[in-house]
């Protein structure tokens, strides 16, 4: 074999400098709200957890069509990404017509900066990059968490396989919402049957909480993006006085950021009367002395306010 392809065939680096570099490596959300908080990295698993309403899928939203978004699409410079996204729908919720109508607007206030008034063909533009947009998003449901740990596999073995063979790039991996399907009492109890059996035999068994964190890890190895995951709690009230509702530490431990959001209720002033509820988001993981309030608008999404 020739210097050649000797020198071809070198490794660029170890696995512990890999390892070492995607938790470095500093990436942006594409999200405002949680950009000015936080530095991401490729190696993050970030949690967002809140009550019903309060925001969590919408952040998912946000981090989606910033990801899927073009750079430069028309000779237009968008500020996206250009990159694929992977959402894992895990209660049935997903809404194309609100993600589309993110998209619009993002791409509608775009072109009218810089296309002259009265352009005929503006519509027809934002129809044809709408669409090309569109394929860069792949959604996937899962009814139970065996159904979910089947996806994840698949991901792995087939689904990114192709992307990267036709010259895709991943994102970001989208989970919503975490907590639909399972029984945080009864996954803890099936672990703690799991560890026992494992302890008293040398036949090995796992949980499907385990197993599902263990392919994670291993899907975030592969693709080297950031995981933004939201999981329901019935109420900070319920909560505070049951504690079960917080997953236990296999998966705590998994998540390396995670923030909490709350409703405070409609704030109306007089340039905004009809002013959309205001959220907050704080963040508990790193504990970060730093809150944000933001709204829902109906066509921008996410944004902070005072």
């Amino acid at each position: 074999m020739d210097e050649a392809t000797l020198a071809l065939l070198k490794p660029d680096e170890s696995l512990g400098q890999y390892l070492s570099r995607i938790k470095k490596d500093k990436i942006e959300s594409g999200v405002p709200v949680l950009d000015r908080c936080t530095a991401f990295h490729r190696s993050d698993v970030v949690e967002l957890s809140g009550v019903v309403g309060s925001g969590k899928t919408e952040f998912l939203y946000s981090v989606a069509v910033s990801c899927i978004l073009p750079r430069v699409a028309n000779g237009v410079d968008f500020g996206g990404r250009g990159q694929h996204v992977i959402f894992l729908d895990l209660d049935y919720k997903f809404d194309i017509f609100r993600v589309s109508n993110l998209l619009q607007h993002r791409i509608q206030s775009t072109l009218r900066a810089s296309r002259p008034a009265g352009s005929t063909k503006l519509n027809v533009e934002i129809v044809e990059i709408v669409t090309q947009t569109f394929e860069r998003l792949h959604v996937f449901r899962c009814e139970n968490s065996f159904q979910f740990l089947a996806t994840l596999k698949s991901l792995s073995i087939d689904f990114l396989p192709t992307l990267y063979s036709e010259g895709g790039s991943l994102g970001a991996i989208l989970v919503d919402d975490i907590s639909s399907y399972w029984d945080v009492q009864k996954e803890l109890k099936e672990y703690r049957r799991s560890a026992s059996r494992r302890h008293s035999s040398s036949k090995e068994g796992t949980s499907t909480l385990e197993s599902i964190r263990k392919t994670l890890e291993e899907l975030q190895t592969l693709c080297q993006v950031p995981i933004f995951v939201t999981r329901r709690v019935p109420s900070l009230r319920a909560v505070r006085e049951n504690p079960s509702y917080e997953l236990n530490a296999l998966w705590t431990d998994f998540t390396t950021k995670s923030a909490s959001l709350g409703i405070l209720g409609k704030q109306p002033s007089i340039a905004a009367p009809c002013r959309p509820n205001v959220r907050r988001i704080s963040w508990v993981k790193p504990e970060l002395h730093t809150e944000v309030n933001f709204v829902i608008e109906k066509g921008g999404g996410v944004q902070s306010c005072s």
